[in-house]
């Protein structure tokens, strides 16, 4: 069954903390509902992972910021 499929992907999302506790309720209150109005079942609203490209950052590093002019000099 494909709410079943949809509640695991929900539960797995919010068991990795993708999503909230509100989300997850509305969510899973949603799927139920549908499933029994017998209405078409969406795929429940999970952002997708961040993957991140290259994250190493050098965190020694200093980088100068210019000031602002200041008025009346």
């Amino acid at each position: 069954m494909i709410v079943n499929r949809y509640l695991k992907e929900l539960c797995s999302a919010y068991a990795r903390e993708l999503i909230d506790r509100r989300t997850y309720i509305r969510e899973r209150r949603r799927l139920i509902d549908d499933t029994i109005a017998d209405r078409p079942l969406a795929p429940p609203a999970i952002p997708a992972e961040f993957q991140s490209e290259v994250t190493l950052i050098d965190v020694d590093a200093t980088m100068e910021i210019p000031r602002l002019p200041t008025e009346g000099r």
